[in-house]
């Protein structure tokens, strides 16, 4: 995967990367069932709608800051320091709504990130449950 701080991650190269059954480094581990998992939220992240009935993906713009996906979301909770706990951290395969930053890029791809000021805690979640 191609990513950087800065620029993020393409929700598309996540989703050829490994949310296919064809071509999914999940099969290596012998994580086939966290491969439609990935799709489910991939899905969600695609569709999912906030209060208002409006989905994150006409939400954003081009080049818009990075939010986390909770103010895309959930508008009516946008405090982004609440709420990070690791069980949905694992549920949400690393969607947590509350460190999971989104914006689009000039060519309309949907970029990720993380907040910078949670990775020790993501690294430690994950060596946890190696």
């Amino acid at each position: 995967i191609s990513f950087s701080e800065e620029i993020g991650v393409s929700l598309n190269e996540i989703k050829k990367k490994f949310g296919s059954s064809e071509n999914s480094i999940y099969e290596i581990f012998g994580l086939n069932s966290n491969i439609e998992w990935l799709g489910i939220e991939i899905h969600n992240l695609l569709e999912g709608k906030d209060r208002e009935g409006i989905r994150m993906i006409d939400k954003l713009k081009e080049e818009d800051n990075w939010n986390t996906l909770s103010y895309f979301l959930f508008a009516y909770e946008t405090n982004k320091n609440s709420g990070f706990k690791k069980r949905n951290f694992l549920a949400h395969c690393g969607f947590e709504r509350t460190i999971t930053e989104v914006r689009k890029s000039r060519n309309g791809e949907i970029l990720l990130r993380w907040r910078a000021d949670k990775l020790d805690k993501i690294r430690k979640y994950i060596l946890e449950e190696v």
